[in-house]
């Protein structure tokens, strides 16, 4: 028992250093036991919530759970910290779907997610987006981030990725300080905004709204509540806004 734990524990690892999702015969080859045991370990992780399976052939990756739980980062652990209280707070009183958010190495990441909604339930697919300039975070903490990001996602975007009207749409949040996707197929709209720590963007709050019938006074309502928990969860963590 004891070396299996040890084994689930390296696969954990292992699957959080490579990033990406990982298939089992490349998990297997790097903590050293055979496919079929590592399987089974990956299976009983899957049960546990820790990791989750893209699909059949697409490999695991660490889950929304897994991410947050064996992240040993200190501002991680600092955000999930003020950030989860402050997030399920604001999710139960505006009744909508809160995220937190970072981006690393050009992905973004979901720390917190509280689902308020009465009736929807929204779960997150992903815990990390390769595409994050398709997410109102990831849209954010890219323009209002280092050049050199931004830049460099640029770089790794796929063919298809008008890489001009992206560049405009950064400068379009860097002016206004925030991000909305209205996307009405799956919800109305998403907002985001930053939260800061030593006077630089450290992560972005979202909420995402959903409703048939949202008007544009609720909406502003709603972007307002998203600005007011990203404002509190600066000012939580001890800092100046800029």
């Amino acid at each position: 028992m004891i070396k299996v734990l040890h084994k689930a524990f390296e696969i954990i690892q292992c699957i959080s250093e490579y990033g990406a999702a990982m298939l089992p015969s490349a998990i297997a080859s790097s903590v050293g036991i055979n496919q079929p045991t590592c399987v089974r370990i990956l299976r009983d992780l899957v049960d546990l919530g820790y990791i989750e399976q893209l699909g059949p052939r697409q490999g695991y990756m660490l889950s929304l759970q897994g991410w947050a739980t064996f992240s040993r980062n200190p501002l991680i652990e600092r955000l999930l910290a003020e950030g989860s209280p402050l997030i399920s707070q604001y999710a139960e009183k505006t009744s909508q779907c809160m995220f937190l958010c970072v981006i690393r190495n050009g992905r973004r990441y979901t720390v917190f997610f509280r689902n308020g909604h009465p009736t929807f339930n929204l779960v997150p697919q992903r815990v990390a987006y390769d595409d994050c300039h398709i997410t109102a975070t990831g849209q954010l903490l890219l323009a209002i981030g280092p050049e050199s990001d931004r830049q460099a996602y640029l770089e790794q975007c796929p063919a298809d990725v008008d890489h001009k009207t992206l560049g405009k749409l950064f400068t379009k949040i860097q002016k206004q300080g925030f991000a909305v996707i209205h996307r009405k197929e799956d919800f109305h709209a998403i907002a985001a905004y930053p939260v800061y720590m030593f006077g630089k963007p450290v992560a972005a709050v979202s909420i995402c709204m959903v409703g048939d019938n949202i008007k544009k006074a609720e909406e502003q309502r709603l972007i307002k509540a998203a600005e007011s928990c990203a404002k509190e969860l600066s000012s939580r963590l001890g800092v100046h806004l800029p």
